[in-house]
This record gives structure tokens, sequence and C-alpha cells, in this order.
């Protein structure tokens, strides 16, 4: 993929180019985003292309895959083991869910390519604060652009990331590679001080050496997934962004901000929660987007809702299809989403 069909917006127009999907044994019918009208290609994570009529065929919502054909897949097995000792977590009804961070469901996805009906059903939901300056900026050839946040932004899964085919940057490069091709003359200075596992409390703690100190122009801030995790209140959460964004206005009053929201964890694997009874990664993620918005509103910047857009892709899609690691990590799929999103905002400030 050239980085025009990597940064086409999903929820646009009538095409999908590379739409992630997966073949778990047991699941042979797969629905894409959108009813396809046509299935262009099907490809593997090499490129590789798969046959229609062998290894799947078409149908009204999506794909079939044959299992008599050569289409990758995973076993019901593999997936859901009765026992195994590491690489999985545990489900609560009992048994375990394989997890990994390598290039496992990358190698394990297809790359789906269809035309389909336009529709407005994954139009994203954000709040366009101001991002004049950042605008002018661009146009008059300087930019300080800082990602800060958890795993998600440092590019846990993207394949690059992990040294895995195709290769594919994580959101914030590809944010920062869309707008270098939009903006070829501006000379963009680029820094991610995000940092895997940590909390917006984390991020308040360390403002001044991540944020302040590196005196950007564009922060696009992102915290929120391990903070659900770990049932950080909505106050306790909604503190910490706006002790991050204080420090940053007390000091950086130009700077401009876009606030992001995590995509879901998976509601199936679990973890001992202070040595008490098993508990879902998937925790109380889903009711920080509410938080964000009314920060983005009080101080006048942008607002991303991830969360929002995962959770419609998730009535369609199943969560295994869009994971790097099937626990909380994106793949290249839904790291593409991500940039499109953010990049939208950017290309919408008049």
């Amino acid at each position: 993929m050239d980085l025009k069909q990597i940064l086409k917006p999903v929820w646009k127009g009538g095409e999908v180019i590379a739409e992630s999907a997966m073949y778990l044994e047991g699941n042979e019918e797969v629905k894409l985003m959108f009813p396809p009208k046509e299935i262009r290609a099907v490809r593997d994570f090499t490129g590789a292309l798969l046959r229609a009529g062998a290894d799947y065929e078409q149908t009204a919502e999506g794909i079939r895959f044959l299992p008599a054909g050569n289409a990758p897949r995973l076993s019901r097995e593999k997936m859901f083991p009765k026992d195994a000792e590491s690489d999985f977590f545990a489900l609560k009804e009992g048994g375990k869910i394989f997890f990994t961070e390598g290039g496992f469901f990358h190698r394990h996805q297809v790359f789906v390519d269809y035309a389909h009906e336009p529709s407005a059903a994954y139009e994203p939901e954000t709040v366009k604060g101001g991002l004049s300056a950042t605008k002018k900026l661009l146009e008059e050839g300087k930019l300080n652009l800082l990602f800060y946040g958890d795993s998600i932004t440092c590019g846990a899964n993207a394949s690059a990331e992990i040294y895995a085919i195709p290769f594919q940057n994580a959101y914030p490069k590809l944010v920062l590679e869309g707008l270098a091709a939009r903006y070829p003359y501006a000379q963009i200075s680029y820094a991610n001080t995000a940092e895997g596992g940590q909390t917006s409390e984390w991020g308040l703690k360390n403002v001044q050496e991540r944020l302040i100190d590196r005196a950007p122009d564009l922060l696009v801030l992102a915290f929120g997934m391990n903070d659900g995790t770990w049932f950080k209140d909505e106050g306790a959460f909604d503190g910490n962004i706006r002790g991050i964004l204080n420090a940053v206005r007390e000091t950086l009053p130009d700077t401009e901000i876009i606030l992001v929201s995590p995509v879901l964890p998976n509601p199936l694997p679990c973890m001992k929660f202070d040595d008490k009874a098993l508990v879902p990664f998937c925790g109380i993620q889903e009711k920080y987007p509410p938080v964000l918005r009314k920060i983005a509103e009080d101080y006048g910047v942008s607002f991303v809702n991830m969360t929002a857009f995962h959770q419609k892709l998730l009535q369609r899609k199943r969560y295994y299809e869009m994971t790097g690691n099937n626990v909380n990590h994106p793949n290249d799929f839904l790291h593409r989403c991500y940039a499109q999103i953010i990049l939208s905002l950017l290309e919408e400030e008049k």
C-alpha cells in the first residue's frame, strides 16, 4: 500500500482498502465494515492474493472462508486452550485465551479491498477545537509535533514496530507522514514521549520532562487504556487530563491540542486485580469519552472519540480481526483509522 491508500478515510466514499479480517475455525463467515458490492482483492500479510472461489467467496455481508482453501486460519484450540502455562490470559468462565505481542496476529489476518454503497455509518465523533495556528505554522514551513500517551501511542502493535511484514508505521508516524505529504516544504519536528503501561496519572507526574520541555506547537494526548483497566474513576481521569492541559496552558499558551480516547480492550481476557477475583481488561474505558469531550469543550481543544469508532466497528467485526495482541493493542488497520481521523481534523481546519 502506498501512503495515499493508507490514509484514505475508511468511512468516506464507496471503497475500502486493506480492511483486516481473520479466519478463526468455526467462524468462517466474516462481516466487513460495509456489505460489499464487489470484493476486489483479498491478500495475506505478505500481499499474496487469495483465490476467490477456492480460498474464500463473497457473501451479502462480507466473505466466507472456505475450509478446503489455503487462507490463513487460527484453530480454536490455539485461541482457547483448556490449559496453558504462558502466552495466555484467563477467561472468567474457565480456560484460557491466546495473547502475544509479536507478529502472530498480522500473519493470521487477511486484508480485503472492496466496493460498497456509500454510507455515513462510521462518521467519526469529534470536537473540532482551534487548530488554525497549526495549519498556519505548516503553511509557513515549521511545526513541532509531539505525541504523549501509553503503549498504543508508542506504536504497539503496528507491524513496523515489531519488525513484521508489511512494516506499516503506527498512527503517530502515519500522522507525521500525512502532514509531510500535505506540506512537502514544511520542516516538521517529531517527538513521541509515550510509554507503555502508563496511565494519565503518570502523564501528569511526568508532564514537565515529557511534554513542557519539548515545547510542542501541536500536542496529541492519548491516555485511557490503562486507566480503564485499573478502574481509575472518571473524576481522577478528568483531574489528570485537566492537570496536563493546565500545565501546558500555563507555560505554552499557544500549543494546540488534540485529545484522543482509547480503543477498547478485548472483553474476554482477565487478570487478577489486587489478588481478588478475575477481572476483565475491559474495565471502564468507555466512560472516558464524555470526560474528554467536556474537557475539549471547556478548553477549546480538539477531541477524537476512537472509543466510539471502535464500538461501531465491533458491531460488525470481531475483536481479533482488528488487534495486534488480542488484548488491548490495535493492528495496522486500526492504527490507520487513528491516523485518518486525526488528519481529518487538520484537513478540515480552515
